[in-house]
């Protein structure tokens, strides 16, 4: 479609046919937790780099958070309580500095400033049914055997969509990792981490989402996400909504924080 011209050197042409939009936001709708996962998403010449970039040239910083307090140290992680741990992983800390030349950091950079364009957002509106605001929380994450992410909500801040690119070339599902998405009426949805998908769902429509530890069996590789958030129309926001603009809701544990990390 014309209006997507400027992703049609990133993503596939039939993901952006009219008829495809059409499918995907049919599919979104007639899912019970409004869960869409779209394989062979990114052009693959485009993919491979990335996941070049992500697996052999980034720096990654380790990340621990509990429950009760989002962001701490290592020691304080380790002697909290297990029920109290939400997650471990890695936050992208830049490239390796002997790759700061390469043409797949140049790729990465070019495919964070694409998700934050105008055409992205109008695309996820256009898969989604929504008005969508603005996108935040951008980031790129690695886990390793023995990460995780316990159940939790990201419904802060007028955040409505979550979106997550699985970027990891040689993944395998037997190596854990898979996002978990729960309804409050048992309602369940995995979604495997296959390179080169897109995972969106709704934030609105379901109560708490996960992803499995990663399992010794991985070895070397690592699950490898590029994800973010794009908020709700304002003028769709309800009361509710707006009064927990600034705080902070995890309906899966009431104790902690939402967490910055869709999945």
């Amino acid at each position: 479609m014309k209006d997507f011209e400027d992703l049609a050197a990133w993503i596939q042409p039939r993901h952006l046919s009219a008829s495809g939009i059409d499918a995907y936001r049919a599919a979104l709708a007639n899912h019970a937790l409004r869960v869409l996962r779209i394989t062979d998403f990114l052009e693959p010449d485009r993919a491979a780099s990335l996941g070049q970039f992500l697996s052999r040239e980034a720096s990654f910083q380790p990340t621990y958070g509990l429950y009760s307090d989002y962001r701490v140290s290592a020691e304080v992680w380790r002697a909290a309580d297990e029920d109290d741990r939400l997650r471990t992983y890695g936050m992208l800390s830049g490239p390796d500095p002997r790759f700061r030349l390469s043409p797949n950091l140049f790729t990465f950079l070019a495919f964070r400033k694409t998700l934050a364009t105008s055409a992205f957002k109008a695309y996820m509106s256009a898969v989604t049914g929504l008005s969508l605001g603005e996108i935040t929380g951008l980031q790129a994450h690695q886990m390793r055997p023995r990460h995780f992410l316990k159940p939790h909500n990201d419904r802060i801040e007028g955040r409505r969509i979550a979106f997550i690119f699985y970027l990891a070339p040689d993944w395998q599902t037997d190596y854990g990792g898979a996002l978990h998405i729960t309804g409050n009426k048992g309602a369940g949805s995995e979604i495997e981490a296959t390179f080169n998908s897109l995972a969106v769902f709704d934030l609105a429509s379901h109560e708490s989402h996960y992803v499995t530890a990663i399992r010794d069996s991985a070895g070397d590789q690592a699950r490898l996400t590029v994800g973010g958030w794009f908020y709700g129309n304002a003028v769709e926001l309800s009361v509710a909504d707006r009064q927990k603009r600034g705080k902070t809701t995890n309906h899966a544990n009431p104790r902690g924080p939402a967490c910055r990390q869709t999945g």
